[in-house]
């Protein structure tokens, strides 16, 4: 049943089928229904037939349950919530890209003869949309749509229309698939990437300089006495430092340069292709253009410092342990006096 013959074949008893009992076209059911009318799922094909036989309606809820009995991943422990952010964060678009799959379907299912292998991919598209756990999942899937409605556009002219408004639609959610990503990936207070960013892009470059042996290094910058600040002038004032810390950081960087927010008052970091001895240097520079900033609350100078620590990956570091040794190096700066850079 691999070849797209046989998968139309299907894919036509599916959606009418779907169609006739009520039950929305979505990946999910697809998927189900496609397995059902396949008939290799012996276990799958049992139930439903089961349901049918006994009049039980198709619910949201039986198909979740039958979805992750049959279908589901499994998910490293570690990932869920990251993972949980984006789908919340994408739900939306989501729902909009499947309105957009399911109104190709009806436009050209049955009117053309690029069907077949069209359908083949909108098979395979929807077994994939049902599966993934990330926008950037998401994101390559549109982009796959695209390019195939785009290709069934220059070769059925009695859909051209309406398949032309479908490939608008797809990008259009494409953009706000983006925009959903950079939204869960920067800080809402300073427009820092946050921690989920970096933790992507540190990953980045531990994988570049363990194939490349490019140096890189990571600093850890925190500010000085900032539950002080907060405790004297409060929080908003506490955030007003937060912002132009930020600033300050932001115009010492190169374009390869990555810094973000780490937490709280702590800032992090990323160098690339850039030895202990030089990002010491750039670090110093940040801290010293801070140190040197006027900071006016209600016109009088309060003064604002950073301390921060440093840390180049070497061979056999992992990135928990570059992190650690950059941490160690931020507290050696705390301890010695504050508002200090310093290494390991």
């Amino acid at each position: 049943m691999d070849d797209y013959k046989a998968i139309t074949e299907i894919a036509r008893k599916v959606i009418p089928f779907l169609s006739q009992k009520g039950i929305p076209l979505t990946p999910k059911n697809y998927r189900i229904w496609f397995e059902y009318f396949h008939g290799i799922m012996s276990d799958i094909k049992e139930i439903l037939d089961d349901m049918l036989n006994r009049g039980i309606p198709f619910t949201t809820e039986k198909n979740e349950e039958l979805y992750a009995r049959f279908f589901e991943r499994d998910i490293e422990k570690e990932d869920v919530e990251k993972m949980l952010s984006e789908i919340a964060a994408s739900e939306d678009i989501r729902k909009k890209i499947e309105n957009s799959i399911v109104k190709t379907i009806k436009d050209i299912f049955l009117s053309s003869e690029s069907v077949g292998s069209y359908n083949e991919i909108l098979h395979q598209h929807f077994k994939n949309m049902a599966d993934v756990k990330s926008i950037d999942g998401i994101r390559f899937i549109v982009s796959s749509l695209i390019k195939e409605t785009s290709e069934t556009i220059k070769s059925n002219a009695k859909t051209h229309e309406e398949l032309q408004n479908t490939v608008i639609e797809l990008e259009e959610a494409r953009k706000s698939l983006h925009e959903v990503q950079m939204e869960a990936r920067t800080d809402s207070l300073t427009g820092l990437n946050n921690r989920l960013a970096f933790d992507e892009k540190v990953k980045e470059e531990m994988e570049r300089f363990k194939r490349y042996k490019i140096p890189c290094s990571v600093a850890m910058i925190d500010i000085d006495h900032f539950k002080k600040l907060n405790d004297t002038y409060g929080h908003i004032i506490g955030d007003k430092a937060l912002v132009n810390v930020s600033k300050e950081l932001k115009k010492n960087l190169r374009k390869i340069d990555f810094v973000a927010r780490y937490g709280g008052e702590e800032f992090a970091v990323i160098l690339p292709s850039t030895a202990i001895k030089d990002a010491v240097i750039v670090i110093e520079k940040m801290r010293q253009e801070i140190f040197d900033t006027d900071f006016l609350v209600k016109d009088k100078s309060v003064e604002i410092t950073v301390s921060g620590g440093v840390k180049e990956f070497c061979d056999g570091d992992t990135i928990a342990k570059v992190i650690e040794k950059a941490d160690e190096a931020l507290y050696l700066a705390k301890n010695s006096g504050r508002n200090q850079v310093k290494a390991l």
